[in-house]
Formats: C-alpha cells, sequence, structure tokens
C-alpha cells in the first residue's frame, strides 16, 4: 500500500494506476519509491520470478548508458571483498540498460551472502511509450532467464544456490543509493512471487562409482 512507501524525487509520483520515475538526471537525482520496512518476501527462499509492466517516457534524458532501475534491495551490484561489504552480498537488483539508440539489455545481480553475480541478456529494442511485461526467472539452481513479452531472451548463468536474504529494504524504480539510476518512465507492476525449484542432482560418473566385489 502507499503508506507501506517512501517516495524519493520530486519527480516520482504516483498516479494513473502506475509508479512515474521521470527525473530527468539518471546520476545525480534519485527516484522511485522505498519500502519502509525490510520485507522478507522480496527475497524468495529459493528459485523465483520478477515481473514488471512499465513503459519508457519518450522526453526521459539519461546521461550515457546508465542504468533504469527497476527494483534493488542489493545497493551494489559486484561488491569487492572488503568484510564490510558482506551486507551488500544480500539480496538482488534487477535493471534495464539502455545500448544506444532503441537498444536495450536486461541486468541483474545476485548476492549468495559472500559472493555475488552479474549477468545480462542480449540486446533487443524498444519503443518508447509503449508497454512492455519484463520477468526474469532466477531458479536457484544456477540459472537466470530473462524474458520480454512472454518471449524468451536469454539464459544467463550464475552460482547454484539460494540467495542470501535482503539487508536493505527495497527501492522500486530506482537504485537503493550512491549514484542513482532512477527509472525514467512508468511502472505500472512489479510482482515477485515464488517459482518451481528444482535442487541441483550430483550423481558419480561412471569413471568414479566404486563396485564393492566380495
Amino acid at each position: 500500500t502507499l503508506s507501506d512507501l517512501n517516495v524519493r524525487g520530486k519527480s516520482t509520483k504516483i498516479a494513473d494506476g502506475a509508479l512515474q520515475v521521470l527525473t530527468e538526471d539518471g546520476l545525480e537525482k534519485t527516484g522511485g519509491v522505498q519500502v519502509k520496512v525490510l520485507d522478507p518476501a522480496h527475497t524468495p527462499e529459493n528459485a523465483f520470478d520478477i515481473e514488471a509492466v512499465f513503459s519508457l517516457s519518450s522526453t526521459y534524458k539519461r546521461k550515457g548508458n546508465n542504468q533504469a532501475a527497476i527494483f534493488d534491495s542489493k545497493y551494489v551490484a559486484r561488491p569487492n571483498n572488503d568484510p564490510k561489504n558482506l551486507p551488500r552480498h544480500t539480496g538482488f537488483m534487477y535493471y534495464l540498460q539502455p545500448r544506444g539508440g532503441d537498444n536495450y539489455r536486461f541486468g541483474a545481480a545476485f548476492g549468495f551472502g559472500k559472493s555475488s553475480a552479474e549477468v545480462t541478456s542480449k540486446d533487443f529494442k524498444l519503443e518508447k511509450g509503449k508497454e512492455y511485461t519484463a520477468k526474469m526467472h532466477f531458479s536457484a539452481s544456477g540459472k537466470v532467464i530473462f524474458y520480454l513479452d512472454g518471449k524468451e531472451i536469454t539464459v544467463a548463468t550464475v552460482p547454484a544456490g539460494a540467495l542470501a536474504p535482503a539487508t536493505y529494504p527495497a527501492v522500486l524504480g530506482d537504485r537503493i543509493g550512491s549514484n542513482y539510476y532512477p527509472f525514467g518512465g512508468s511502472i505500472k507492476k512489479i510482482e515477485i512471487k515464488s517459482a518451481e525449484y528444482t535442487p541441483v542432482s550430483i550423481s558419480p560418473s561412471a569413471m568414479t562409482r566404486k563396485v564393492f566385489e566380495r
């Protein structure tokens, strides 16, 4: 509900059934909304899907190839090994990245407790002002699948295992902090739900299997 969210930035508003993040500078100004309380449901226990219905603003001006953040509970995509960064090896972020012209790609970063991984999709084209449905599937068994309007875009590989629970309350439509990445358009829906989980199965190969004989 709206009472559970903090609206960030003068150009962010919730109107016409959508989160509108229209901040004009993707580097220096914050945007989006932040959940007031850390919610365990934002880091499902194993496999999950996140789905977003969005459109890009035709007037939004973005500097360079800065990301357009959809969801962030991670804060830093790939933290270094400094012990103070352990809280940043948790949660996940999901974003859209301009690649020049009408070309874009999806990206995501995941925290596994002591390490992180980041993957991106292949490039695809988007039309500003048009509504799209994006989905990302995290298998918890080593695969991440990006979809656009129901079509599979890319299958990427990450370490097998569940995510470490987020330590930061989630932000929708921007990055948590530091260099901000306001979305630059409207987000009508962001939904996270658990998905079917198939554990990784490891069995001995024919070369290593031992048979006992008397």
